[in-house]
């Protein structure tokens, strides 16, 4: 339940006028060696310099801030790219902008540009309060809105006025703009409120950050990772011809000299009672090091995300119930080197504790009803003691926990995870498939069944191993279970939500949670929209790829996962059933039959038609 490294916006959604384009005439220094940096005069403007003139900079750029404005523009980022600042003079030599460029299609693309004014010394001043002003919000972040799982987010909408900048910070080396634009959108009638024009704001947060003369450069590509069946990101993944080829994305972290606290995690916003599970989810990764590399801190009020400067792990409350993502790690890379430029974490909330708190009722209430319903994985076995995944997905693993103890499992396991993405850690769906000797999945950056309390302390064996090849260099000692997202469709070992021997787990799981529906008069929470979902389309894709398992076991296995789905198809109220309990049952019922419905139609996506204001 999380989006990592994800964004959908191309190069040229911001980098759409090209200076070839424009009037203005523009002058690129000649690289000059000099130490000058940004001399600032004012909190928001800087004497332009030589250097910067020939430096090359980092630009990248978020949302960092929703109000009244649908929360998933959150999603959204700009992964930092390389650019030249360009000053533009009008036809008489008057500068006029400093533009920020980048080099695309062999020409140089305007990405946003700033006022400048010439002083009487001749020196130019760069106000970089007048960022945004050619900057598009609807371009930033309006082609990627439409595209989100949600009715209302395919309403079109406008900016209802000029952006504001809010903040603008500056070192020597890097300028940090906050720019908030207010924009208006209709909502669509449900039946229980008429559509709605709003008005809403949304802050983007962007900066420039001066890029290193000779930065260094890690050997450890992606590709020699996934050769070693271990997914690390690419350093960047917008204009690469090949990523697998670029360096790893990782932290910089000197290895040898193994000086502690090298990088500080700063938690911000977290509820007092969830800063240990925070603090104690982030460092767990240190046994992979073999010291603290690693060290958290409280975030003091100027700390946020979307800043070059710090690394983030934000708690957001009151995010909309649309929001995919119970954490999201959109991490700044830089795309030369791979060095982490700044981590930004973020922690779903709220939103996340609601649903979670409903799914654990309405297990608790379902434990008399259905005394023989257990928490278990199929024929997985589990060492004793460490706690079970329930096999049925709509249910919370509840042993001798109360809520509060299996949402906070839950939220360190989430955290963890988005942290070992900020490691450079891709997904891997075949790491439930390895059983660790404390009882573990091989990798937390696996998804294991969506409502279990996660009780793992440490990152698993893949991890570590991950972890000791991309920092270490150190090849795995044995063969790593890996695959990730893009092997999803093509491997029948390769699943979201399973644990332990993929084709065993949808069978017990199918038939398991059928069984349940058909007994369990107790109304299944809202947030469970659309009970096995996942599993029914991990069962259907097994059987689809059904050459890949082991001949000995094909056919029997074949035969019990088409027999597990025509359970699903079939099930039917319970015999014995009072009129409201039969009731009950058959809207939980209703809800396993849309599953069905939705994992045997085939997907076409409707286009969306958009207009905007002039």
């Amino acid at each position: 339940m999380t989006k990592l490294f994800s964004s959908r916006l191309s190069l040229l959604a911001i980098a759409s006028v090209s200076l070839t384009s424009t009037n203005m005439a523009c002058q690129r220094a000649n690289h000059l060696a000099s130490d000058v940096k940004f001399v600032r005069t004012s909190p928001s403007t800087a004497l332009l310099e030589q250097r910067d003139l020939s430096d090359k900079f980092l630009f990248g750029l978020n949302v960092i801030e929703t109000k009244n404005f649908f929360s998933t523009a959150l999603n959204l980022n700009f992964r930092p790219i390389e650019t030249d600042l360009v000053l533009a003079r009008d036809a008489s030599g008057k500068p006029q902008l400093m533009v920020v460029t980048v080099a695309a299609n062999g020409q140089r693309n305007k990405l946003l540009s700033f006022d400048v004014a010439l002083k009487n010394n001749g020196q130019v001043e760069v106000n970089f309060n007048t960022a945004g002003n050619d900057l598009s919000l609807w371009n930033v972040i309006g082609g990627s809105t439409v595209d989100l799982e949600a009715t209302d987010r395919t309403k079109a909408w406008k900016t209802a006025a000029a952006p504001k900048v809010v903040q603008v910070v500056q070192d020597p080396d890097s300028i940090i703009v906050d720019i908030l634009h207010t924009v208006s959108f209709s909502t669509t009638a449900t039946n229980d409120t008429a559509s709605q024009q709003k008005t809403g704001q949304v802050k983007i947060r962007l900066f420039l950050k001066r890029q290193e003369k000779n930065p260094q450069i890690t050997s450890r590509t992606a590709s020699l990772a996934r050769a070693e069946n271990i997914g690390y990101f690419p350093s960047a993944r917008m204009g690469a011809n090949d990523a697998g080829q670029l360096p790893i994305a990782h932290y910089k972290i000197n290895t040898r000299s193994k000086t502690p606290n090298q990088q500080i995690i700063y938690l911000k916003d977290f509820p007092p009672e969830y800063l240990p599970v925070g603090k104690e989810a982030i460092e767990s990764w240190n046994i992979s090091f073999g010291f603290q590399a690693f060290k958290t801190e409280v975030a003091g009020k100027d700390i946020d995300l979307g800043d070059p400067r710090y690394n983030v792990v934000k708690w957001i409350d009151g995010l909309d119930e649309e929001v995919p993502w119970a954490g999201y790690a959109p991490t700044m890379v830089n795309p030369r080197t791979g060095e982490v430029i700044s981590t930004q974490i973020l922690i779903n909330g709220s939103t996340t504790r609601k649903g979670f708190a409903g799914i654990y009722k309405y297990t608790s209430e379902a434990a008399p009803q259905y005394p023989t319903l257990v928490g278990k994985i199929g024929n997985v076995p589990l060492v004793e003691g460490t706690g079970e995944n329930p096999v049925v997905s709509f249910f919370a693993d509840t042993h001798a926990k109360s809520e509060e103890e299996y949402i906070r499992g839950y939220y360190f396991g989430v955290i963890m995870h988005e942290f070992g993405h900020s490691l450079g850690l891709r997904h891997n769906f075949a790491g439930s498939t390895q059983i660790d000797s404390d009882g573990m999945t091989s990798s937390v950056m696996d998804y294991e069944p969506g409502f279990i309390s996660n009780v793992r302390k440490i990152p698993g064996s893949y991890d570590r191993a991950a972890i000791r090849w991309g920092y270490f260099g150190e090849r795995p000692q044995e063969q790593l279970a890996f695959c990730t997202d893009e092997d999803l469709e093509g491997r029948y070992d390769c699943n979201q939500g399973d644990v332990g021997q993929p084709e065993d787990f949808v069978v017990a799981g199918l038939i398991e949670g059928t069984t349940v529906l058909e007994n369990l008069f107790v109304p299944l929470p809202d947030t469970v929209k659309k009970p096995m979902n996942k599993m029914i389309k991990n069962a259907f894709k097994i059987v689809g790829l059904a050459n890949q398992l082991p001949v000995a076991k094909r056919a029997t296995a074949v035969d019990a996962i088409q027999k597990a789905i025509e359970r699903v198809k079939n099930a039917r109220p319970a015999a014995g059933l009072t009129a409201n309990e039969r009731a009950i049952v058959e809207a939980n019922l209703n809800k396993l039959a849309a599953s069905y419905k939705d994992a045997t139609t085939p997907k076409e996506k409707a286009p969306v038609a958009l207009t905007l204001a002039p």
